[in-house]
């Protein structure tokens, strides 16, 4: 397993706005971002941008966590749009619920045929939320979600798939991790500084971001590296 390149612990806080803030040695810094669904209503990209929010990451579709119907996020098109004439980089995500081969191949094909065209230049990202005990995925096997994880990041590779997960307990629980060690990690921990030990390329520390030209509490991101 890759452990955490960067030291965490120089992580900052701006008081003011409680981004959180991080520089490395040679003076470049890790890239503000927030990330958006249907939920948050219209957005002004140009505000966002002008606030400092150089990234989005756009929830274009998900499978339900109960039913397991498919289905696209109402704004996700004007969102990814919106974004990208107003300059920022622009990745997707996509919530899966899948409990098998077919399904996940459903999904990654659903995906693919979802952001054909679409001008997506950072990473596309799996999202694989938390069960509680009503979802279909409650209990879900840590060798069976690998492989499905595995599939999806292998179908979508020109989009560069990267995992998205609540880190901490659930990356090592939900998961097979050595297997997943060359996929990139996006990973949920609201804490003052992230203690997850392994390797991570995005870190979601807040749900409750105030972002100009978004009028519902958002979420704030950190990435440590830039996709170009």
């Amino acid at each position: 397993m890759k452990f955490c390149p960067f030291d965490v612990h120089k992580i900052t806080t701006d008081l003011l706005t409680g981004r959180k803030e991080f520089v490395f040695p040679d003076g470049r810094k890790a890239i503000q971002g927030t990330d958006v669904s249907e939920f948050v209503g219209e957005v002004d990209w140009p505000l966002v941008k002008s606030d400092g929010m150089e990234f989005v990451f756009v929830r274009i579709a998900k499978r339900d966590l109960v039913t397991g119907v498919l289905f696209e996020d109402k704004r996700w098109r004007e969102n990814v749009a919106g974004a990208y004439e107003a300059g920022m980089k622009v990745g997707a995500y996509f919530v899966t619920s899948a409990l098998n081969e077919e399904e996940i191949r459903e999904e990654a094909a659903y995906v693919k045929d979802l952001l054909e065209g679409q001008p997506i230049t950072w990473p596309l990202a799996l999202d694989v939320e938390v069960p509680n005990e009503k979802w279909r995925t409650y209990n879900q096997d840590p060798k069976i979600l690998t492989d499905l994880t595995l599939i999806f990041t292998k179908e979508l590779e020109s989009y560069n798939p990267i995992l998205y997960c609540n880190s901490i307990p659930e990356l090592q629980k939900k998961f097979e991790l050595e297997r997943l060690d060359h996929i990139q990690k996006w990973i949920a921990e609201y804490r003052f500084k992230p203690y997850y030990p392994y390797d991570f390329s995005i870190w979601q520390y807040s749900y409750t971001a105030k972002i100009k030209g978004i009028n519902s509490p958002g979420d704030y991101d950190l990435s440590f590296i830039d996709f170009g």
